[in-house]
């Protein structure tokens, strides 16, 4: 007989696409995850959660363009991947938890947020938001690169580490949570000015939400 677990993953892989809502895609991740539900608010994947949602939920020219903008300025080696990616907004899908498609005892292991265009993946974030050796870093990275690059129609890939404030990366370029308060910031005051005043007020309460656990995270993660 098999376990729960396989259970539970068989019932998923046969669950219709339009089954997979949000909430139906955040409890079937932490089912298998159940170290990650107490103190949710200091879970590095609760915030991934959180940081995806928006990405998805947002309108692009609030959250999603200006983000790839940020990855562009703070890691230069994902500027080309990136310029094809905006090359068509409206192409970009955003993927919760990428698979790297390892087998093994490697065959969990994925990056934390995906940006494909459409179905071809481009650009993977690696996220902390706690401090973790240097090496280690550099390790996730170096192996979600070879992946990506095997994985990707295009050459144009990259992965970039978005990490705390106090993350030594050596020689690694790597984005850090203030500067995604300064674009989420920078949305709330767009939505400040927008004419739409009930629609704006929706979306700003998203965007606040998700400043507000950045700034306030702990660990903390933007000084």
């Amino acid at each position: 007989m098999g376990s729960s677990t396989d259970n539970e993953f068989a019932r998923w892989k046969q669950l219709t696409e339009g089954q997979k809502s949000f909430a139906v895609q955040l409890l079937h991740f932490f089912h298998y995850r159940p170290r990650c539900v107490g103190r949710s608010w200091t879970r590095e994947e609760v915030l991934t959660w959180e940081l995806y949602r928006a990405l998805t939920l947002l309108p692009r020219t609030i959250l999603l363009v200006p983000f790839l903008r940020l990855c562009a300025d703070a890691v230069w080696t994902a500027k080309p991947a990136i310029s094809e990616l905006l090359a068509d907004p409206d192409a970009i899908r955003v993927v919760a938890y990428p698979r790297l498609n390892l087998s093994g005892n490697k065959r969990n292991c994925a990056s934390d947020i995906g940006l494909c265009r459409l179905d071809d993946p481009r650009l993977w974030v690696e996220i902390k938001t706690a401090t973790v050796p240097a090496a280690v870093l550099s390790s996730q990275l170096r192996l979600q690169r070879a992946r990506l690059r095997e994985l990707a129609k295009s050459s144009s890939v990259a992965v970039i580490p978005l990490v705390p404030a106090a993350q030594r990366v050596d020689s690694e370029p790597a984005l850090r949570w203030a500067q995604v308060l300064t674009v989420l910031e920078a949305g709330l005051q767009i939505l400040a000015e927008h004419p739409a005043r009930e629609l704006a007020s929706s979306l700003a309460y998203v965007v606040g939400e998700l400043h507000e656990r950045i700034k306030g995270h702990a660990p903390k993660l933007a000084v």
